[in-house]
Protein backbone atom coordinates (compact mmCIF):
# COMPACT_ATOMS: atom_id res chain seq x y z
CA UNK A 1 0.00 0.00 0.00
CA UNK A 2 1.10 3.38 -0.94
CA UNK A 3 1.22 5.42 2.34
CA UNK A 4 1.48 8.66 0.95
CA UNK A 5 -1.77 7.81 -1.17
CA UNK A 6 -3.65 7.29 1.96
CA UNK A 7 -5.46 10.90 2.62
CA UNK A 8 -6.88 11.84 6.49
CA UNK A 9 -10.43 11.07 7.01
CA UNK A 10 -13.39 13.65 7.79
CA UNK A 11 -12.73 12.44 11.56
CA UNK A 12 -8.72 13.44 10.96
CA UNK A 13 -9.51 16.63 9.88
CA UNK A 14 -12.31 17.20 12.59
CA UNK A 15 -10.09 16.24 15.45
CA UNK A 16 -7.37 18.98 13.27
CA UNK A 17 -10.30 21.74 13.60
CA UNK A 18 -10.74 20.98 17.44
CA UNK A 19 -6.79 21.35 18.13
CA UNK A 20 -6.26 24.56 16.17
CA UNK A 21 -9.54 26.06 17.70
CA UNK A 22 -8.38 25.03 21.44
CA UNK A 23 -10.72 22.79 22.05
CA UNK A 24 -8.55 19.66 22.10
CA UNK A 25 -5.06 20.61 23.87
CA UNK A 26 -3.64 16.83 23.22
CA UNK A 27 -3.73 13.76 20.95
CA UNK A 28 -2.94 10.71 21.73
CA UNK A 29 -2.03 8.47 18.80
CA UNK A 30 -0.85 4.58 18.93
CA UNK A 31 -1.46 4.80 14.64
CA UNK A 32 1.31 5.01 13.15
CA UNK A 33 0.10 5.97 9.29
CA UNK A 34 1.15 10.27 10.56
CA UNK A 35 -2.25 10.89 9.39
CA UNK A 36 -3.04 13.25 12.40
CA UNK A 37 0.31 15.30 11.31
CA UNK A 38 -0.77 15.38 7.77
CA UNK A 39 -4.30 16.44 8.86
CA UNK A 40 -2.84 19.82 10.93
CA UNK A 41 -2.29 18.38 13.88
CA UNK A 42 1.00 20.26 14.77
CA UNK A 43 3.67 17.60 16.39
CA UNK A 44 3.50 19.79 19.85
CA UNK A 45 0.15 19.20 20.32
CA UNK A 46 0.39 15.08 19.05
CA UNK A 47 1.69 12.25 20.74
CA UNK A 48 2.22 9.20 18.93
CA UNK A 49 2.78 6.51 21.05
CA UNK A 50 3.96 3.61 18.73
CA UNK A 51 5.69 5.80 16.15
CA UNK A 52 5.05 7.40 12.75
CA UNK A 53 6.44 5.56 9.80
CA UNK A 54 7.62 9.30 8.17
CA UNK A 55 9.70 9.73 10.98
CA UNK A 56 13.39 8.60 11.92
CA UNK A 57 14.86 9.66 15.02
CA UNK A 58 18.43 10.06 16.31
CA UNK A 59 19.09 7.97 19.43
CA UNK A 60 22.28 10.15 20.11
CA UNK A 61 21.53 13.59 19.93
CA UNK A 62 17.19 13.23 20.27
CA UNK A 63 17.02 14.57 16.78
CA UNK A 64 14.36 13.83 14.78
CA UNK A 65 13.70 13.99 10.62
CA UNK A 66 10.28 14.07 8.88
CA UNK A 67 10.68 12.18 5.59
CA UNK A 68 8.29 12.05 2.64
CA UNK A 69 8.71 8.77 2.58
CA UNK A 70 7.80 5.48 4.42
CA UNK A 71 10.88 5.05 6.42
CA UNK A 72 10.25 1.58 7.53
CA UNK A 73 11.24 -0.48 4.92
CA UNK A 74 13.88 -2.55 6.32
CA UNK A 75 12.13 -2.32 9.91
CA UNK A 76 11.30 -5.22 12.11
CA UNK A 77 11.54 -6.13 16.16
CA UNK A 78 14.53 -4.63 17.96
CA UNK A 79 15.90 -3.85 14.14
CA UNK A 80 15.10 0.19 13.23
CA UNK A 81 18.12 1.33 11.38
CA UNK A 82 17.40 3.59 8.39
CA UNK A 83 20.22 3.35 6.58
CA UNK A 84 20.68 7.35 6.83
CA UNK A 85 23.30 9.23 9.76
CA UNK A 86 21.99 12.46 11.59
CA UNK A 87 23.45 15.63 9.66
CA UNK A 88 23.88 17.21 13.18
CA UNK A 89 27.68 18.60 12.86
CA UNK A 90 29.67 16.39 15.56
CA UNK A 91 27.08 13.64 15.87
CA UNK A 92 26.12 11.28 12.68
CA UNK A 93 24.84 8.52 14.54
CA UNK A 94 22.51 6.16 12.68
CA UNK A 95 19.36 7.06 12.48
CA UNK A 96 16.77 4.90 13.72
CA UNK A 97 12.81 4.70 12.50
CA UNK A 98 10.54 5.25 15.48
CA UNK A 99 8.01 2.53 15.42
CA UNK A 100 6.98 0.65 18.63
CA UNK A 101 6.26 -3.23 17.62
CA UNK A 102 4.53 -5.55 20.00
CA UNK A 103 7.33 -6.36 22.88
CA UNK A 104 8.88 -3.28 22.80
CA UNK A 105 8.80 0.05 25.29
CA UNK A 106 7.70 3.15 24.37
CA UNK A 107 9.73 5.91 23.94
CA UNK A 108 10.81 7.77 27.13
CA UNK A 109 9.46 11.17 25.52
CA UNK A 110 6.18 10.03 23.51
CA UNK A 111 5.26 8.33 27.13
CA UNK A 112 6.41 10.75 29.71
CA UNK A 113 4.21 13.38 27.94
CA UNK A 114 0.99 11.21 27.30
CA UNK A 115 1.37 10.41 31.19
CA UNK A 116 1.04 13.96 31.75
CA UNK A 117 -1.83 15.19 29.02
CA UNK A 118 -3.56 12.25 30.66
CA UNK A 119 -3.17 13.61 34.17
CA UNK A 120 -4.22 17.18 33.38
CA UNK A 121 -6.95 16.47 31.10
CA UNK A 122 -11.22 16.95 32.64
CA UNK A 123 -12.09 15.00 29.64
CA UNK A 124 -10.79 12.04 28.22
CA UNK A 125 -12.28 11.37 24.55
CA UNK A 126 -11.63 7.64 22.67
CA UNK A 127 -12.04 7.32 19.15
CA UNK A 128 -12.29 4.67 17.08
CA UNK A 129 -10.41 2.14 18.98
CA UNK A 130 -11.20 -1.25 20.84
CA UNK A 131 -9.04 -0.33 23.49
CA UNK A 132 -7.73 -3.67 23.58
CA UNK A 133 -4.29 -2.48 23.98
CA UNK A 134 -5.02 0.84 25.12
CA UNK A 135 -6.73 -0.79 28.11
CA UNK A 136 -3.71 -1.55 30.08
CA UNK A 137 -2.39 1.92 29.89
CA UNK A 138 -2.96 2.13 33.58
CA UNK A 139 -2.69 6.24 33.46
CA UNK A 140 -4.77 6.94 30.82
CA UNK A 141 -7.78 5.49 33.44
CA UNK A 142 -6.28 7.24 36.43
CA UNK A 143 -8.27 9.83 37.63
CA UNK A 144 -5.81 13.23 38.74
CA UNK A 145 -3.82 14.76 41.42
CA UNK A 146 -2.61 17.23 42.84
CA UNK A 147 -4.11 20.69 41.38
CA UNK A 148 -5.50 18.26 38.43
CA UNK A 149 -8.85 18.20 37.95
CA UNK A 150 -10.80 16.16 40.72
CA UNK A 151 -12.93 14.51 38.83
CA UNK A 152 -11.92 13.09 34.86
CA UNK A 153 -14.59 12.01 32.26
CA UNK A 154 -14.49 9.40 29.26
CA UNK A 155 -16.29 9.32 26.56
CA UNK A 156 -15.92 6.21 23.88
CA UNK A 157 -16.88 6.61 20.30
CA UNK A 158 -16.83 3.32 18.41
CA UNK A 159 -18.99 0.91 16.48
CA UNK A 160 -18.18 -1.94 18.36
CA UNK A 161 -18.36 -2.52 22.48
CA UNK A 162 -14.76 -2.02 24.13
CA UNK A 163 -13.41 -3.30 27.41
CA UNK A 164 -13.80 0.16 29.14
CA UNK A 165 -17.64 0.86 28.23
CA UNK A 166 -18.95 0.11 32.16
CA UNK A 167 -16.63 2.58 33.55
CA UNK A 168 -16.95 4.95 30.48
CA UNK A 169 -19.26 8.36 31.41
CA UNK A 170 -20.76 8.40 27.59
CA UNK A 171 -20.32 5.60 24.94
CA UNK A 172 -21.46 5.98 21.42
CA UNK A 173 -22.10 3.52 18.78
CA UNK A 174 -21.06 5.42 16.21
CA UNK A 175 -18.97 6.15 13.13
CA UNK A 176 -16.47 8.61 14.33
CA UNK A 177 -16.38 10.78 10.78
CA UNK A 178 -20.06 11.42 11.79
CA UNK A 179 -19.42 12.00 15.45
CA UNK A 180 -16.68 14.64 15.22
CA UNK A 181 -18.59 16.39 12.21
CA UNK A 182 -21.43 16.95 14.43
CA UNK A 183 -19.31 18.00 17.76
CA UNK A 184 -17.45 20.68 15.83
CA UNK A 185 -20.77 21.66 14.21
CA UNK A 186 -22.38 21.79 17.75
CA UNK A 187 -19.21 23.73 18.67
CA UNK A 188 -20.19 26.59 15.96
CA UNK A 189 -17.07 25.75 13.99
CA UNK A 190 -16.39 24.21 10.62
CA UNK A 191 -14.15 21.22 9.47
CA UNK A 192 -11.25 22.29 7.31
CA UNK A 193 -11.20 20.09 4.21
CA UNK A 194 -7.80 18.45 3.85
CA UNK A 195 -5.51 20.42 1.70
CA UNK A 196 -2.78 18.02 0.33
CA UNK A 197 -0.48 22.06 -0.07
CA UNK A 198 -0.49 21.86 3.59
CA UNK A 199 0.65 18.48 4.49
CA UNK A 200 3.85 18.53 5.25
CA UNK A 201 4.35 14.96 4.80
CA UNK A 202 3.30 14.97 1.24
CA UNK A 203 5.11 18.50 0.58
CA UNK A 204 8.55 16.33 1.36
CA UNK A 205 8.04 13.26 -1.11
CA UNK A 206 8.16 16.36 -3.64
CA UNK A 207 11.54 17.70 -2.72
CA UNK A 208 14.72 16.48 -4.05
CA UNK A 209 16.02 14.10 -1.39
CA UNK A 210 18.82 11.26 -1.79
CA UNK A 211 16.86 7.80 -0.78
CA UNK A 212 19.65 4.72 0.26
CA UNK A 213 19.91 2.66 -2.50
CA UNK A 214 20.09 -1.22 -2.42
CA UNK A 215 20.03 -1.36 1.39
CA UNK A 216 24.09 -1.56 2.29
CA UNK A 217 25.29 1.61 2.32
CA UNK A 218 24.61 1.98 6.10
CA UNK A 219 25.10 5.85 7.06
CA UNK A 220 23.75 7.64 4.33
CA UNK A 221 23.49 11.24 5.52
CA UNK A 222 19.84 13.01 5.82
CA UNK A 223 19.69 15.43 3.36
CA UNK A 224 18.29 19.18 3.75
CA UNK A 225 15.33 18.30 1.93
CA UNK A 226 14.38 16.61 4.81
CA UNK A 227 12.57 18.20 7.60
CA UNK A 228 14.67 18.24 10.99
CA UNK A 229 12.98 18.41 14.37
CA UNK A 230 15.15 19.32 17.27
CA UNK A 231 14.57 16.84 20.50
CA UNK A 232 15.63 16.93 23.90
CA UNK A 233 18.77 13.74 24.05
CA UNK A 234 16.93 10.43 25.23
CA UNK A 235 17.18 9.68 28.55
CA UNK A 236 18.54 6.76 29.44
CA UNK A 237 17.06 6.19 33.05
CA UNK A 238 13.79 6.14 33.76
CA UNK A 239 11.33 4.91 36.80
CA UNK A 240 11.23 1.40 37.41
CA UNK A 241 7.50 1.56 37.39
CA UNK A 242 7.33 3.13 34.41
CA UNK A 243 9.10 1.14 32.52
CA UNK A 244 7.03 -2.00 33.87
CA UNK A 245 3.41 -0.42 33.76
CA UNK A 246 3.82 2.02 30.92
CA UNK A 247 5.53 0.37 28.40
CA UNK A 248 4.02 -1.04 25.22
CA UNK A 249 2.25 -3.98 27.06
CA UNK A 250 4.63 -7.36 26.83
CA UNK A 251 3.42 -10.73 26.88
CA UNK A 252 3.16 -10.36 30.57
CA UNK A 253 1.21 -7.55 31.16
CA UNK A 254 -1.27 -8.05 28.82
CA UNK A 255 -3.03 -10.40 31.53
CA UNK A 256 -5.95 -8.92 33.74
CA UNK A 257 -7.46 -6.11 31.60
CA UNK A 258 -9.06 -4.35 34.96
CA UNK A 259 -7.14 -1.07 35.49
CA UNK A 260 -6.06 -0.37 39.29
CA UNK A 261 -6.80 3.02 39.09
CA UNK A 262 -8.59 3.60 42.34
CA UNK A 263 -10.96 6.40 41.16
CA UNK A 264 -13.97 7.58 42.75
CA UNK A 265 -17.40 5.37 42.09
CA UNK A 266 -18.58 6.98 39.00
CA UNK A 267 -22.31 8.27 38.04
CA UNK A 268 -24.31 5.81 35.41
CA UNK A 269 -22.82 5.83 32.01
CA UNK A 270 -24.91 7.11 29.33
CA UNK A 271 -25.11 4.91 25.85
CA UNK A 272 -26.46 5.96 22.77
CA UNK A 273 -26.32 3.97 19.78
CA UNK A 274 -26.55 6.24 16.22
CA UNK A 275 -29.56 7.65 15.14
CA UNK A 276 -30.54 8.74 12.08
CA UNK A 277 -28.09 11.55 11.51
CA UNK A 278 -25.05 9.22 12.58
CA UNK A 279 -25.03 6.87 9.50
CA UNK A 280 -22.45 6.72 6.72
CA UNK A 281 -18.54 7.90 6.66
CA UNK A 282 -15.87 5.60 7.32
CA UNK A 283 -14.43 6.02 11.21
CA UNK A 284 -10.89 6.70 12.13
CA UNK A 285 -8.04 4.49 12.07
CA UNK A 286 -7.77 2.62 15.13
CA UNK A 287 -4.27 3.98 17.49
CA UNK A 288 -2.60 7.08 18.69
CA UNK A 289 1.07 10.25 18.92
CA UNK A 290 4.60 12.36 18.12
CA UNK A 291 7.38 14.41 17.12
CA UNK A 292 8.41 17.59 20.00
CA UNK A 293 5.81 15.66 22.85
CA UNK A 294 5.99 18.91 25.05
CA UNK A 295 4.55 19.13 28.27
CA UNK A 296 1.17 20.46 28.29
CA UNK A 297 1.14 24.03 30.53
CA UNK A 298 -1.77 25.64 31.83
CA UNK A 299 -5.10 25.10 32.98
CA UNK A 300 -6.47 20.88 32.41
CA UNK A 301 -8.03 20.41 29.31
CA UNK A 302 -9.56 17.93 26.47
CA UNK A 303 -7.39 14.93 25.44
CA UNK A 304 -8.30 13.05 22.43
CA UNK A 305 -7.08 9.27 22.13
CA UNK A 306 -7.75 7.23 19.02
Amino acid sequence: VDKLSVEPTRAHMALATLVRAGRVKRVISQNVDGLHLRSGVPSSSLCELHGNVFRERCRECGREYLRGFDVTDGSAYHRHATERQCDKPGCRAALHDTIVYFGEKLHERELSAAQEASRRADLALFVGSSLKVLQHYKYMWEQGSGGTPARKFFAIVNLQPTPKDKMADLVLRARCDDVLQQLVSALGLQVQKYDPAQDAVLRLSHAPAKRPAGGSHVGKAATPAQAALEQPAPTRQGSKQAKQEDAQPARGQLSGGRASNGSPSRKPRQEANGSQKLKGGSGAEEVEKSSGCGRPQGKPSKVVLC
